[in-house]
């Protein structure tokens, strides 16, 4: 984005929200609070959580409801993508 020097960023928010979310923040952010997500198993980091949800938006994109058989295709090429991604960083380790 192109912003001059001129450009004033301001939002009225209001004072019970902020304080609304310095409570919230620490709670949802807390090592004690986070949960390492799995798929099929496996640890995964966000950037794969994110492909992986980002495989499934991919075929809910159109009007109608896809087939059982393309879904069925989306989670084998998403294990596919999960197990070199794995094996890559496996090898990394050495």
């Amino acid at each position: 984005m192109n912003f001059s020097s001129d450009f004033i960023f301001s939002i009225d928010i209001e004072p019970d929200f902020k304080e609304q979310l310095k409570i919230l923040v620490p709670l949802l952010l807390s090592p004690e609070n986070l949960v390492v997500k799995q798929i099929g198993g496996n640890r995964i980091r966000a950037k794969e959580l994110l492909h992986y949800f980002q495989s499934y938006m991919a075929i809910y994109k159109g009007d109608e409801l896809p087939e059982p058989k393309s879904m069925l295709e989306v989670k084998f090429i998403h294990y596919l993508n999960l197990f070199f991604l794995l094996k890559k960083m496996s090898f990394e380790k050495f």
